[in-house]
């Protein structure tokens, strides 16, 4: 009994596996993949951390699909990044056009796209237009609420008397 509860809680067994049986979830994969410095002409994050974007597709397809995604057509790359529910920046004169984002998925915060859940089954058959006019201004976020970026620590320090804690970005 004590050996089902331990496999049950993931203790036994190997890693333990999300809803969909992998060991490690597309949006973790697709992050480790941005971290990556040998692969950055590849595919990267925008400068604010919000969002993603896939400078050449052939070596992304070529190189980046086989090795972490097992896949190797871009189409059924771009199908995951709609079940996962990533939307594709549309609006013309964005510096970000082209780029794909999710409100989970930061750069530097692996542990919020944990939230993020995949669709069962994506689509009806019908395909909802993009809406550029609704899509975020992520350089005025990022003026608003900086993300720390790679290689940057954030500290604690004590301000004032009240012990009150607030984050310094060294």
């Amino acid at each position: 009994m004590e050996k089902l509860q331990k496999m049950l809680n993931g203790k036994l067994g190997g890693p333990r596996r999300n809803s969909g049986g992998v060991a490690q979830p597309f949006p973790l994969k697709l992050m480790e993949v941005l971290d990556l410095e040998e692969y950055e002409h590849v595919a990267s994050w925008m400068p604010h951390g919000r969002a993603f974007i896939v400078h050449n597709p052939k070596v992304f397809t070529a190189e980046i699909l086989p090795r972490f995604f097992k896949q190797t057509k871009f189409m059924s790359f771009t199908r995951q990044l709609n079940l996962w529910g990533f939307k594709r920046i549309t609006r013309r004169g964005n510096p970000d056009v082209g780029a794909y984002y999710h409100e989970l998925f930061l750069r530097g915060r692996p542990r919020l796209s944990t939230r993020m859940r995949r669709e069962k089954i994506k689509g009806t058959g019908i395909k909802l237009s993009p809406n550029p006019d609704a899509e975020p201004d992520f350089y005025k976020m990022a003026e608003e609420r900086p993300l720390v970026n790679p290689g940057e620590e954030a500290r604690v320090a004590e301000v004032g008397s009240g012990g009150a804690a607030k984050a310094v970005i060294t």
